[in-house]
């Protein structure tokens, strides 16, 4: 869709967006990233450019190792109090146990777009892409969860609009990643029911 944009005379960018950069961090609001199974901890991807740009397009898949725990309660600030909508194609996806996948935002797809569209998606200086309460599983052992966005075919890179707006010039700003982690600890209690099932199978055997 946005490969069809040249045709309305939008150009490609030059030398202006060579010093555009963008950053997806992906953070937890766990205080010592420490958890016990069916603990609750809100899992972000945070974005920023370089520079003055609005954004353009963003997505892929907020990926938890093995896809641990469940996800739930997903939400996003280029959306407030919404998961998507049709004026500009967007949606925070959908829940895969601890991960979600499918989140896809493209703004300069849609005929009515202009420079000056929501403040939200020409916020440079930082915008949350996604949110999601993040639930720990029950683990036999100590876990190390990592998060990690894994960006789409279709946004290899963040998209976006880089000066001078007037011409619309558009391009894939090279776009750093970083993910974070979380350890799972097992209860005792946990501990306690695998040591049991563990010894009954030894005594049927």
């Amino acid at each position: 869709m946005r490969w069809s944009l040249a045709a309305c005379g939008i150009v490609a960018a030059g030398p202006c967006a060579l010093a555009q950069t963008a950053l997806v961090s992906v953070m937890h609001d766990d205080p010592d990233g420490v958890v016990s199974p069916g603990e609750t901890v809100r899992i972000r991807a945070w974005h920023t450019r370089s520079g003055s740009s609005i954004l353009a397009g963003v997505g892929g898949d907020l990926v938890a190792t093995g896809d641990l725990g469940e996800s739930s309660n997903l939400g996003t600030d280029l959306f407030p109090g919404s998961t998507s909508q049709t004026t500009y194609p967007g949606t925070v996806g959908s829940s895969w146990g601890g991960s979600v996948r499918g989140v896809q935002f493209e703004f300069v797809s849609h005929p009515s777009f202009v420079p000056t569209i929501a403040p939200a998606y020409g916020n440079w200086g930082g915008i949350e892409i996604l949110s999601y309460d993040w639930t720990a599983p029950v683990v036999s052992q100590p876990t190390t969860v990592s998060f990690d966005w894994a960006p789409s075919a279709a946004f290899p890179d963040v998209y976006a609009i880089v000066p001078p707006y007037n011409e619309l010039h558009w391009a894939f700003l090279p776009t750093t990643y970083t993910g974070t982690s979380l350890i799972v600890l097992p209860t005792p209690a946990t501990l306690g029911v695998l040591g049991a099932v563990y010894f009954a199978q030894r005594r049927r055997r």
